[in-house]
């Protein structure tokens, strides 16, 4: 995060009002590295946003889901990437619970 004076600090429950999503959803997508989403500030106890960091990363969002993105096709396949191996690895781990 930049040093803005003028870059506002968004509280974590106004910036999921804001997206009509739940603390659960906030907190999944700030641990899936795959998604970018901006590092909190923790003061007091309580989460903040720079509201730059917020605005950036919906606007990249919004362009990734667009049709023709070349990016959307990159993105869509690490994600087939990660699942397979997600799914490899669970069956690694329950073929050795098996044994």
């Amino acid at each position: 995060m930049q040093n803005d004076p003028n870059d506002a600090m968004v509280p974590a429950p106004k910036f999921d009002k804001e997206m009509g999503i739940t603390s659960r959803t906030r907190h999944r997508w700030m641990d899936d590295p795959r998604l970018d989403f901006p590092k909190a500030t923790k003061i007091n106890g309580r989460l903040y946003f720079s509201r730059r960091e917020l605005d950036d990363w919906k606007e990249r969002r919004f362009r990734l889901s667009l049709p023709g993105n070349p990016e959307r096709a990159k993105s869509a396949e690490k994600a087939r990437a990660s699942k397979a191996e997600r799914s490899r690895r669970k069956g690694a781990v329950i073929a050795e619970a098996a044994r």
